[in-house]
């Protein structure tokens, strides 16, 4: 998954795209998702739209 975060961020059509991550691998590492070069993580749907929102919110 770091692979294709990698080459999302080196596309220009895609470099401004906020992805988000989650799932078992997330909930048991909490800091996966910065390791990966994700730009948030959720443990479930609910804290997903806050997180969905915050990052739409902070956009440049």
């Amino acid at each position: 998954m770091e692979y294709l975060l990698a080459g999302n961020r080196r596309q220009a059509a895609t470099c401004h795209v906020r992805i988000m991550v989650g799932g078992l691998p997330f909930n048991l590492d909490p800091c996966l998702w910065q390791e990966i070069g994700a730009d948030g993580c959720a443990p479930d749907a609910e804290e997903a739209l806050e997180v969905a929102e915050h990052l739409l919110s902070s956009r440049v």
